[in-house]
């Protein structure tokens, strides 16, 4: 079959085999060696990978070999085709890979389309490799389980751990919904921060009204 480079027989039925081989393995076969990345937790090849091979790769080009089997099975023989004898050898296999291929090119492009940009979202949410390397300290003078709280604080301090709310953005949740919902809702908005910090210094100037109120009591 894949003698056929001279447009023979069975030609185009070889170049549409090679393209699929070739696409799905750039393509697909990627993409799952960066989701196990991904599983692992290292998000940053998954990124690149789904954002940008992945998706191009799935809305773009998957659909090329079945022309290559359409081809094969519709021009006539001087041109290395079946011209449509139904009863050629590979005139079923033609029609088979012509309509699965574009089928599952047509699935793996809406899935891409749909998710692609929520799984990059969160993935953005996700530590990023962040590896606690504070040196651990035991205090002889505190227990086992004191140690350790006080090992897992720092820790805590330098890879701040993810809210669960965060971990993951609803397939139709729009960015501005999934932030709303991750940060909360007394998250500051742009140009508020520096409001807030005005504010902490007025109330500082106030503390003999706080003590007052609670002597009163």
């Amino acid at each position: 079959m894949f003698g056929g480079n001279t447009f023979g027989t069975d030609g185009w039925m070889a170049l549409g085999y090679i393209l699929i081989f070739f696409f799905y393995a750039i393509v697909s076969v990627v993409e799952v060696v960066a989701w196990i990345t991904w599983i692992v937790g290292d998000p940053v090849f998954a990124a690149f990978w789904v954002g940008n091979v992945g998706f191009w790769g799935a809305t773009t080009v998957l659909w090329v070999p079945s022309l290559f089997f359409l081809m094969h099975f519709i021009l006539p023989t001087s041109l290395g085709g079946l011209n449509l004898v139904a009863t050629a050898a590979n005139f079923s296999n033609d029609v088979f890979y012509t309509i699965f291929n574009f089928v599952f090119f047509a699935i793996l492009a809406l899935a891409h389309i749909m998710f692609t940009q929520p799984f990059l979202d969160h993935l953005k949410t996700m530590k990023g490799g962040c590896v606690c390397d504070n040196t651990i300290v035991i205090d002889v003078t505190k227990s086992e389980e004191e140690n350790e709280a006080a090992n897992k604080e720092a820790c805590e301090e330098q890879c701040p751990p993810i809210a669960e709310k965060c971990y993951a953005r609803g397939a139709f949740e729009s960015a501005s919904d999934y932030w709303k919902r991750c940060e909360g809702p007394d998250a500051p908005a742009e140009g508020e921060e520096g409001e807030g910090e005005e504010g902490e210094g007025e109330g500082e100037d106030a503390p003999a009204d706080d003590d007052t109120s609670d002597a009163d009591f």
